[in-house]
């Protein structure tokens, strides 16, 4: 459990252009990602989390001091170590481009609440 928690506080982390003022802002993200795969109840079968990189890119416009677009441009490492039917162990790692298109609602000067799309491609 502690690892988990571990893994989702470095998930959150990033490092973001503290330039408020501005309205066209850009930075680097980087983090971790722990993933793990769900196989059919059918199969006898093991999955475990695998934690991944996850970093790139992002910009942002802000409209106002409340509304704001942003996108990023992120490349993720995901997968996970499987157990089929009591064989050797095997890992899946899946390689993705996301890029997320965001509206950002500021409640406060350095906390938002985020909804958009993210399209990712394998």
């Amino acid at each position: 459990m502690r690892k988990l928690l571990l893994i989702c506080v470095c998930t959150m982390m990033v490092i973001v252009s503290s330039a408020q003022e501005r309205k066209l802002g850009f930075g680097v993200k980087a983090g971790v990602a722990a993933t793990s795969l769900t196989i059919p109840k059918g199969e006898k079968s093991q999955s475990s989390y695998r934690a991944g990189f996850t970093g790139g890119f992002f910009a942002d416009y802000r409209f106002n001091s409340r509304w704001a677009l942003s996108a990023d441009l992120l490349y993720a490492r995901q997968g996970a170590d499987i157990k089929l039917n009591g064989d050797g162990e095997n890992q899946m790692k899946l390689d993705y481009l996301q890029i997320p298109v965001l509206v950002n609602f500021y409640l406060t000067r350095s906390l938002a609440v985020k909804a958009g799309i993210q399209p990712a491609f394998f």
